[in-house]
């Protein structure tokens, strides 16, 4: 496969973010062809094919791969439904919003195993986060026994 046709599913602002960079040809061997969102206007994403129904998206032919960036508690039956329907599939966090859809959603993966599943998690190599993770591992600032994250 030379270039990966992608689809995003939620056009929230996670969406909307990995829309404007991929259709900045900022990720080699992707490209976006369609958006699909139930709720959101979709008409600034023309001439990409749209979708109002995940099932459809699935089904089109239109798309190798999805990243799944709808609220977290559709992120399991999405999930499922496009690894089952033979897409590769990338999944905003959390992958589910409880430990045994996470584990549900996980033992389809495994069932498919020439897909591509994967949860996004692009914080963790951020340079700042891991300053902090060191620090904290490190022991420097002591025992913490409260944290307020903003």
């Amino acid at each position: 496969m030379k270039t990966v046709r992608l689809g995003i599913i939620g056009m929230g602002n996670i969406g909307k973010y990995h829309a404007d960079y991929l259709s900045n040809r900022k990720v080699n061997r992707a490209e976006l062809t369609a958006v699909c969102d139930a709720f959101a206007p979709l008409d600034r994403y023309k001439p990409l094919k749209t979708f109002t129904d995940p099932e459809q998206l699935f089904r089109s032919g239109d798309v190798d791969a999805v990243i799944i960036s709808t609220p977290h508690y559709q992120h399991t039956t999405l999930g499922i439904a496009a690894l089952e329907a033979g897409l590769h599939a990338m999944i905003e966090k959390p992958i589910s919003a409880h430990k045994a859809d996470a584990e549900r959603l996980i033992a389809v993966a495994k069932k498919h195993p020439k897909q591509v599943f994967a949860g996004m998690f692009q914080l963790r190599t951020e340079p700042r986060y891991l300053k902090i993770q060191k620090l904290i591992q490190s022991g420097e600032l002591g025992d913490i026994v409260r944290l307020s994250w903003l």
